[in-house]
């Protein structure tokens, strides 16, 4: 795996890409990035070192099985947070599906080696399944945003305000 050390400066990084795949090399795509700070610098383990124009669609695999070649696609606007176990956690944005572009509302789970898509769809301008208040359910996904607002609270629990996007399909 290729590693570059970045200095603790502001920098683009392309977090949500692939790295390509030469002829040269035979390096196959690895789709992950895990930008962290290691003694005061950043790490890179993974992915692009440029723009993702070759390359910026997702690959979703199965719901809820990681797999090194998963990888959501190049996005911005969206929110992440980390859970108590140390997983890195995406939603939503506006970016790329498996193959559209759009607002998404996909949901990923990063655990250190590779992603899982959890819910959601993926392709854009998923619409929202909400059921009863209060009851959460396997089937309840928000709609599709971009620039939402999150945090999580004291027991851990992720808390998701506004954005621009779909909520159901019968808006009315």
């Amino acid at each position: 795996m290729n590693r570059k050390l970045f200095p603790l400066v502001p920098c683009l990084l392309a977090l949500l890409s692939a790295e390509p795949t030469t002829a040269a090399t035979g390096t196959a795509p690895s789709r992950s990035l895990a930008p962290t700070i290691v003694g005061g610098q950043w790490t890179w383990v993974g992915g692009l070192d440029h723009s993702p124009q070759s390359e910026p669609y997702g690959v979703y695999g199965t719901k809820g099985v990681p797999a090194p070649e998963n990888a959501p696609g190049a996005r911005h606007s969206f929110v992440s947070w980390t859970d108590a176990n140390g997983n890195f956690w995406l939603f939503g944005g506006e970016g790329h599906g498996a193959a559209g572009d759009g607002r998404l509302n996909d949901l990923w789970k990063w655990d250190g080696s590779a992603w899982t898509w959890m819910s959601g769809s993926d392709e854009p301008a998923g619409y929202g399944v909400y059921g009863t208040r209060g009851i959460a359910a396997p089937g309840n996904v928000p709609g599709a945003r971009s620039g939402s607002v999150s945090w999580t609270d004291a027991s851990g629990n992720l808390w998701l305000f506004g954005g621009i996007g779909n909520a159901t399909i019968s808006q009315g």
